[in-house]
């Protein structure tokens, strides 16, 4: 009798052990790649540091960029930009609201967290590369109808938002993601 229960108590905690063995090998995948994308962050953060000192010098890296919102417009006419990322913006122009989605056809990223906005112009749906929209923490009310036609639209982040949508937009979306 004592055998079986030493053996039942062997199975049991071996199984348990086993599971537990696999649990702690994943979390260890997991802590592993969190370090990666923190590592990722900070390597970003000081190449953005050391490109923000070099601009103030006068020289720059032809990569990263910062400028005023005011610069934006006349810099970016006919650009390869890539990426808008806003920080710390008082006020949007209407003319570069107007204007960027026609002056950067290549955009992947868009992000106007926090931005002093109250619409998204028509033409952002003819960013055809687009693969990132932040809207969150906006005032903007509605989606205009063009965006369903960003086919490699990836991530649309509408958190804090209060958007009426519209249904097409809505189902034109969710068929591509």
């Amino acid at each position: 009798m004592a055998e079986a229960a030493v053996e039942f108590a062997i199975k049991t905690l071996g199984s348990l052990l086993v599971q537990e063995v696999k649990l702690l090998g994943s979390a260890k995948k997991e802590v592993e790649s969190i370090k990666s994308e923190l590592e990722s962050m900070r390597s970003c953060l000081t190449n953005a540091d050391a490109t923000a000192a070099a601009e103030e010098e006068g020289e720059g890296d032809e990569c990263v960029k910062t400028w005023g919102i005011d610069d934006v417009l006349e810099k970016i006419k006919e650009s390869k930009i890539r990426s808008i990322c806003l920080f710390d913006v008082d006020k949007l122009p209407r003319s570069f609201m107007s204007a960027f989605p026609a002056n950067c056809k290549l955009l992947k990223v868009l992000d106007f967290e926090d931005a002093p906005m109250d619409y998204l112009p028509d033409g952002v749906g003819k960013l055809f590369h687009l693969h990132y929209l932040s809207l969150k923490s906006t005032n903007v009310k509605e989606l205009p109808k063009s965006i369903g036609m960003l086919i490699n639209l990836e991530t649309l982040d509408l958190k804090w938002l209060c958007v009426a949508m519209f249904d097409c937009v809505v189902s034109d979306l969710e068929k591509r993601m």
